[in-house]
């Protein structure tokens, strides 16, 4: 479910968006779906096939060791991942109006946001706040149930959308937690409140992701309004507040893209080093919690020059993205009004992109054009 309320069978793949209304029809798409995947990939899971090849493993993978068990025949829904609400704090780079109320805020009052491309909807016409917390009733009617072993809870900002507690209320009413795996990703700016900890603390299996896409100053260029002083202190309170439930499982979410490419490899070693060393007893392979960029293309791999692929040792998990010069001139003129509205500069991130030995004159020059338009202006 995303923040509009709309519903589709995964987040990862490409598939056709039903409201809960069409409930019906929703679901008879998906068990024609699923029984096709059962034979060959399907297009709609090609992300997936990519993700598999590049790192060995993708969400179908992860889902499929959850639900090995599950008969064939059974069509119960197993797993949900929520997006209730777009409430967010922060304005990353990767991220939209869509699913944070910070970069709804920006799009809306910025007078250079013509370099806005991701959504082709009026953004000006966009509520800044979406949320989807009357689809309640639905929920509890079709997927908040007994059936139910995975919850997924995401945003936003899952720790400020207030009517997650409901849901986990009802499940916890109705005893539907007992076989119950819950998990969320937060981006670390908010430690888990009293009812959260206690929440975590009763359940048998659980984890929690943090949003981390850096390290040190990488982490704040990529997340504006964030800082990595503070992401420390939340995860590491977070180890300590559950140091004695090892149940609950503490990992890193990590979005590979353009503009973490140059530390790929340092990234690695400093995330696994750090979180192997709570002692948890889970899996902090890298494998196991980095995600490939797909939704924007304009910062996936497609904008990395074949040279700088090689320079950064990333040809095997990049092999699937096509080179495009048009993608670079989105990126920098993308990366130039963001870095006008947040006083950052892509060339201190990282300086390869303005190098004339992996890319034209007149595409490092679109960056320019556009800070030169702009001007500064403040955060």
């Amino acid at each position: 479910m995303n923040p509009d309320a709309e519903t589709i069978p995964c987040c990862t793949g490409e598939f056709k968006e039903f409201e809960f209304e069409n409930w019906d029809e929703k679901r008879q798409s998906e068990i024609q779906l699923y029984d096709l995947s059962k034979n060959d990939w399907i297009d709609e899971c090609n992300r997936c096939r990519v993700s598999e090849i590049a790192t060995g493993t993708s969400a179908r993978y992860v889902e499929s060791q959850l639900l090995h068990s599950v008969e064939d025949d059974d069509y119960n829904i197993k797993t949900a991942i929520i997006n209730g609400s777009n409430t967010c704090n922060l304005m990353c780079r990767m991220c939209g109006p869509a699913i944070s109320t910070r970069w709804a805020q920006l799009v809306k009052s910025s007078s250079f946001n013509d370099y806005y491309h991701i959504d082709e909807s009026d953004q000006k016409n966009r509520k800044v706040l979406v949320d989807g917390s009357h689809t309640l009733p639905y929920l509890k009617e079709h997927v908040l149930t007994n059936d139910l072993l995975r919850l997924i809870l995401a945003g936003g900002e899952p720790l400020l959308i207030r009517w997650y507690e409901d849901i986990i209320d009802h499940m916890m009413i109705n005893n539907y937690t007992e076989n119950l795996d819950l998990a969320m990703t937060t981006n670390g700016t908010l430690r888990f409140n009293d009812k959260w900890q206690s929440i975590y603390k009763s359940l048998k299996t659980s984890s929690i992701g943090f949003s981390i896409d850096g390290v040190k100053d990488g982490f704040d260029y990529i997340r504006p309004g964030h800082r990595w002083s503070k992401l420390k202190d939340v995860v590491e309170h977070t180890h300590m507040i559950f140091k004695d439930h090892l149940q609950v499982n503490i990992q890193y979410a990590y979005v590979s893209q353009a503009l973490n490419v140059h530390t790929y490899w340092s990234d690695k070693e400093y995330l696994v080093k750090w979180f192997k060393s709570f002692n948890r007893q889970h899996d902090c392979e890298w494998e196991d919690n980095i995600n490939i960029l797909f939704d924007a293309p304009y910062l996936s791999y497609s904008v990395i020059s074949h040279d700088l692929r090689k320079k950064y040792k990333i040809e095997h998990i990049s092999t699937d993205f096509e080179y495009s010069d048009d993608l670079f001139k989105k990126f920098m003129q993308q990366m130039a009004w963001q870095d006008v509205a947040h006083t950052t500069s892509l060339f201190d991130h990282n300086p390869d992109f303005f190098d004339t030995a992996y890319y034209a004159e007149e595409l490092i020059n679109e960056y320019y054009l556009v800070i030169n338009k702009e001007g500064v202006i403040n955060d």
